[in-house]
């Protein structure tokens, strides 16, 4: 004989209840030592404990579920709450600890809110039911980490940190919607899967929106300063300040400890990210955000704006190659911000000139083709005013055209000077280009590589014109002849984006070049040398050597400009 676990009936072991139609089965199976389950007790006859994960006003447990998957099985004592509630007034004041729901007991008053707010971001209800005095809620078993847990073993990149509140605003979004407030967002109750999704652990804390609470339980650095200050009416920017101060926690690895802006900003350095932790933590709950909607919608702004801040490694390197006796190539890289009404502007100028005419009239005409645009572009630059940037391309190129085309005719040793030019201008991140002759600018971006000039040059017309290929055009005896340049005539046809513009992002690498470098080296090895980890300079210096190595025969000029996203702090 046995007995029954619920209505203490002795039964035949094995049999089925007669009252409550449990199967009654040995205590060999497992007994319940009054303060907690033991391991292999079956509860209701079917869930089989197998792990007890913490003990306190309430147990949970890890049981097998009679088809044989791990549930989660919180467990409370009914009696106890029964025992509160007969004490008339002082109930009242321990309800607002330990009890929610009015008269309903606490585990059925939180399977009937996460039935109301469904499974998603948080544990699935799958049973709930009261035996031997006891009320017992079971919920899936997600496999996953606390946030206490991963913040014990790894820092959080800020990137993943936002993401990670962004969808965590978004569940306890659910929850405000249904009339609660959760009130113990913390670490601890914050889990991640394997699969980086989130998921709130409801505590007994949570609240009715609106009413009237007294000494609630507060979780030193993440509950709101308010709920430590007696009774208060339950508001949904109390979560806002856990949220805000595990936000804080995710990007330092440090507990909010309160202080404020001098805190915030001494351990988070980026601004704009800082004025949103501030408005989260402040201790005014009016100031903080409304809902958690208006948080997500401002870190969401952050987020777009971080990624549209770049950042640019560049490095400009000229060589003489292994065969000419000097250099007729010139570069210039100009990086300029400009501060004015409270903001600043970013810009950057890149050009690379490849100048021709013997003697030293290909220096002179290169030298003079960069400081003439120079002078014409920086004035449109620096004047804050609104420009065409495709327009003032157009017109430093031709000012330069003019300038060296008339130094030639007055004087004879450098009648037959010119040059070529190719020119980038990068406003924030918006790039134009000028080009004029068979220098060339490239862009690569994920793992592709792109061609972004068009050489003016014989035998790229006559590979154009499919009269050759793009092979023979690398042995052909016309190969170093180009028909288009500054200087041999009094206006130049100057070439631009057919876009307009390009918008650079973050893992884009441009390269501005002289012919010295791509008639010894193909786009293909241009893209393997830039896939390669290595500085703007490095790759530079790799790509100058790997011209020298092939022969080396002109002379070799690179400029290389890498976007990444912009360190921002934090």
């Amino acid at each position: 004989m046995t007995r029954c676990k619920s209505c203490e009936i002795e039964v035949v072991n094995g049999q089925f209840c007669p009252e409550c139609g449990a199967l009654c089965e040995s205590d060999a199976i497992g007994k319940s030592t009054g303060e907690f389950l033991a391991i292999g007790y079956k509860l209701k006859g079917k869930y089989i404990i197998e792990e007890k994960l913490q003990t306190g006003a309430i147990n949970h447990y890890i049981a097998a579920s009679p088809a044989n998957q791990k549930v989660l099985i919180k467990e409370s004592v009914k009696n106890a709450y029964s025992a509160n509630k007969s004490r008339g007034k002082e109930a009242k004041k321990n309800e607002s600890t330990i009890i929610v729901g009015g008269t309903t007991p606490p585990l059925k008053a939180e399977f009937s809110l996460l039935r109301s707010v469904g499974p998603e971001g948080f544990h699935k209800v799958q049973d709930y039911f009261e035996e031997s005095g006891k009320e017992y809620l079971v919920l899936e078993y997600s496999v996953g980490k606390t946030l206490s847990q991963i913040l014990s073993e790894v820092r959080f990149e800020k990137s993943v940190a936002i993401a990670l509140i962004i969808d965590l605003c978004q569940v306890v979004a659910r929850l405000h919607r249904k009339g609660y407030a959760h009130l113990d967002i913390a670490p601890d109750n914050v889990q991640v899967s394997d699969n980086n999704k989130v998921k709130l652990l409801v505590s007994g804390r949570y609240r009715k929106l609106g009413v009237s609470v007294e000494n609630c339980l507060t979780t030193d650095s993440y509950s709101a300063p308010e709920l430590y200050k007696g009774e208060q009416i339950v508001d949904r920017k109390a979560d806002i300040y856990s949220i805000g101060a595990l936000l804080y926690t995710l990007l330092t690895n440090k507990a909010y400890l309160g202080g404020g802006p001098p805190e915030v900003l001494s351990k988070v350095h980026e601004s704009e990210i800082a004025k949103i932790l501030l408005q989260c933590l402040a201790s005014n709950p009016e100031s903080r955000y409304k809902t958690t909607d208006d948080l997500v919608q401002k870190l969401l702004t952050y987020e777009a704006r971080s990624k549209m801040n770049l950042q640019f490694d560049t490095a400009v390197l000229s060589d003489l190659g292994m065969v000419r006796q000097n250099n007729e190539d010139c570069a210039l890289v100009l990086d300029l911000s400009v501060w004015r009404e409270s903001r600043i502007g970013c810009s950057s100028l890149y050009i690379v000139a490849d100048g021709m005419g013997g003697e030293q009239a290909g220096e002179v005409a290169s030298n003079k083709a960069i400081a003439e645009i120079l002078k014409a572009i920086w004035e449109p630059l620096t004047d804050g005013l609104a420009v065409d940037c495709n327009e003032i391309i157009q017109r430093a190129i031709q000012k330069a055209n003019a300038a060296i085309y008339h130094q030639a005719r007055e004087n004879p040793a450098l009648s037959s000077m010119g040059t070529t030019v190719t020119l980038g201008l990068r406003i924030g991140q918006d790039l134009y280009i000028g080009h004029v002759g068979d220098s060339r600018a490239y862009l690569t971006r994920n793992q592709n590589i792109m061609q972004l000039t068009e050489d003016h040059s014989v035998v790229a017309s006559l590979v154009k014109e499919r009269v050759i290929t793009p092979d023979e055009a690398k042995t052909h005896p016309d190969r170093g002849k180009i028909y288009r340049c500054l200087g041999s005539a009094p206006s130049v046809s100057v070439d631009k984006l057919k876009e307009g513009k390009h918008l650079l992002q973050a893992g884009d690498v441009l390269i501005l070049c002289t012919d010295g470098l791509v008639s010894n080296v193909s786009d293909d090895e241009l893209l393997i040398e830039v896939t390669k980890e290595a500085t703007a300079y490095e790759l530079c210096s790799q790509l100058i050597s790997l011209a020298n190595e092939r022969g080396g025969d002109d002379n070799i000029t690179v400029i290389v400009i890498k976007a990444d996203i912009a360190n921002l702090g934090g």
